[in-house]
C-alpha cells in the first residue's frame, strides 16, 4: 500500500509444484498468483513480486518510487534483487517493523479480523468441509475489500512518521534497548565474587540474573531450579568451557 492511499493487488504464493487455476477463483482482480514448493517467499519469487509492484505503480528510473521493506533474507541476500531495486528500495532495520512498518501498524489487524471472520462464517455454512487452499483467494479477496482503505493506507505511514516526514514521532524511551539485549556482558568485571546461592549445600555463582552452573553435566529445569551442584567455590576462570545460563549454552 501507499502513502497515497492506494492498494496494489496482492501476490499468493501457493506450496505447490503445479499451479491449478481454481486456487484464485474470487481472488481481488489483477493478483499475482506463484507457486513454490515450499509456501515461502525466496529472491526468484522476490523478483516476480516486483516486476508486479512496478508494472501498478509505473515506476522508472526516471520516476523513481520508493519501496521499503522489512529485512527478511529473501531480500537482502539476492543480488539480482538488489541490483533490480538499487535504485529505489529501502530496506528497514530489524525488529522494528512493529514501529516502522506501516502495514504492520495499520492494516494487517484489521485484515486478519476480517479475515477470521470470513473463515469461520464458511466452516459454519458448510459443516465438516475444511477450510483449505482453494478457499484463502475469497477470504483474502474480502478482508482486504474491508481492510483496504485509503484512511488506514494514509494513517499507516503517518504513524510511522515515514509520510508526512516527523522525526520526532517517537519518544525518546522508545529507543530504550529491550530486555532481551539488555543484559550484562559475561566478564569477570560483572562476575559478583562474594554472591552465592545455597541449594542443598551446593553453590552456584550468580551474575545478574542468570545463574552459571559450574558442572558441565548439570541441567536447569523448566522452571530454572538448579539440579545437584558439587560444593565448591566458584570463579570465571573454572567455569567450564560451555555454562548454562537460562535456556542459552554460552561459549567462553
Amino acid at each position: 500500500m501507499s502513502a497515497t492511499g492506494h492498494f496494489i493487488p496482492p501476490a499468493f504464493i501457493f506450496p505447490r509444484q503445479r499451479m491449478k487455476a481454481e486456487l484464485m477463483d474470487s481472488a481481488p482482480t489483477e493478483s499475482l498468483a506463484i507457486y513454490e514448493k515450499s509456501g515461502w517467499m525466496t529472491g526468484v519469487i522476490l523478483r516476480h513480486y516486483l516486476e508486479h509492484v512496478v508494472k501498478y505503480c509505473r515506476a522508472t528510473s526516471a520516476d523513481p518510487v520508493l519501496l521499503i521493506l522489512d529485512g527478511h533474507s529473501s531480500y537482502t541476500k539476492s543480488l539480482e534483487v538488489l541490483e533490480y531495486a538499487s535504485q529505489n528500495g529501502l530496506s528497514l532495520p530489524p525488529h522494528t517493523t512493529h514501529k516502522l512498518q506501516p502495514l504492520d501498524v495499520s492494516f494487517f489487524k484489521p485484515f486478519n479480523t476480517y479475515y477470521n471472520q470470513y473463515v469461520k462464517r464458511r466452516l459454519r455454512a458448510h459443516p465438516g468441509r475444511p477450510f483449505g487452499g482453494f478457499q484463502v483467494a475469497a477470504a483474502v479477496s474480502e478482508a482486504l475489500g474491508k481492510a483496504g482503505t485509503v484512511n488506514v493506507a494514509v494513517n499507516g505511514f503517518k504513524k510511522c512518521g515515514i509520510w508526512p516526514v516527523n522525526e520526532h514521532i517517537f519518544e525518546e524511551h522508545e529507543f530504550q534497548p529491550a530486555l532481551t539485549t539488555d543484559r550484562p556482558m559475561l566478564s569477570p568485571s560483572n562476575i559478583q565474587p562474594s554472591t552465592s546461592a545455597a541449594i542443598a549445600d551446593q553453590s552456584v555463582a550468580v551474575v545478574g540474573d542468570h545463574s552459571l552452573v559450574t558442572e558441565p553435566s548439570t541441567s536447569i529445569s523448566g522452571d530454572d531450579k538448579l539440579s545437584a551442584v558439587k560444593d565448591q567455590s566458584v570463579s570465571f576462570n573454572e567455569l567450564p568451557a560451555s555454562v548454562l545460563t537460562g535456556n542459552c549454552v554460552i561459549d567462553k
